[in-house]
């Protein structure tokens, strides 16, 4: 789920690092729920449980209105800011300054501004509380076992750790520290193959969505087969407009899996307008493997 950084938007310098790193980490093996195509954390926000989507599209750590408002937490400096994401526009939202402490695995994060964001319409969940992204993760090796639905946070990378898998390089905006992109190409049914630069965004439950300057690119608006969507609540921002059709599958790295569906967004505003790259890629497609992230090293390992 691609957000802005809220701290570039209000105009705030980030002064340091804003979590606390226990000295004796090495590594936390933590369980997830993987539920709507989504992996879920489990958190505490200011000691309230909490689950949170595990992001990799986005840098900050955001709440879900509903969570917060059945919390019973408060904060002493709230505010308004108007946001944007994957939505054709902005929104307002309520801030909270401070006062923000999420613990996970062990590890205490102290972002400097939260959005409160109405999560629960967007996803159409129930159960998500909020999100977390790679400003907070991208000092740790980041490894997902789909399968057996757990989560492993390491120091770093051992060369047994890696055997068996493909090394895909990664790279990142330092303005946005661990939102990573990387090449990919997707089949066509007519035959045509696209080749471009997608995110890898653990936020997302599609396999891929090319935003609409990667899809003037490669002229998909120019497909006969597909079909319109037109969701209310696409993301933050509002609405999310686009098409579907048929592919034959996606490869990363000489990497295939089982995918048969694209879609790609019209919108004019917002991340999916964006041209940095051409597509985000979510957990219908990462599902399928063993990955492993090492944002440091400017690697992805797929098996």
């Amino acid at each position: 789920m691609k957000t802005r950084n809220i701290l570039t938007l209000l105009g705030i310098a980030l002064l340091g690092i804003p979590f606390l790193l226990p000295l004796s980490a090495t590594a936390q093996e933590l369980d997830f729920e993987f539920y709507k195509d989504h992996i879920y954390l489990n958190t505490t926000v200011n000691g309230k449980a909490a689950r949170l989507i595990l992001d990799t599209g986005a840098s900050d750590i955001l709440l879900d209105s509903t969570f917060l408002a059945n919390s019973g937490l408060t904060f002493a400096q709230r505010g308004k800011a108007r946001i944007s994401g994957a939505g054709n526009g902005t929104e307002e939202c309520p801030i909270i300054i401070g006062g923000v402490t999420v613990a996970l695995g062990g590890r205490q994060f102290k972002p400097q501004v939260t959005a409160i964001i109405n999560f629960r319409e967007i996803l159409e969940s129930e159960k998500v509380d909020g999100l977390i992204g790679m400003k907070y993760l991208s000092d740790r090796v980041i490894k997902i076992d789909y399968k057996n639905r757990k989560i492993t946070f390491l120091n770093k990378l051992s060369p047994e750790m890696t055997a068996g898998f493909t090394a895909v390089p990664v790279s990142w905006d330092p303005k946005k520290p661990g939102v990573t992109t990387f090449r990919m190409e997707v089949s066509l049914p007519s035959g045509q193959t696209v080749a471009g630069k997608a995110l890898l965004d653990t936020g997302a439950g599609v396999a891929i969505n090319f935003n609409s300057a990667g899809a003037a690119r490669f002229k998909l608006n120019e497909l006969k087969d597909k079909t319109a969507y037109d969701k209310k609540h696409g993301g933050i921002g509002g609405s999310d407009k686009g098409y579907k059709f048929a592919i034959n599958g996606i490869k990363v790295g000489g990497l295939s899996a089982p995918v048969t569906e694209g879609s790609y967004s019209t919108n004019q505003n917002g991340a999916m307008a964006e041209g940095g790259y051409d597509a985000i890629m979510g957990n219908i497609f990462w599902k399928n493997f063993d990955l492993i992230l090492d944002v440091r090293n400017n690697k992805l390992y797929l098996k």
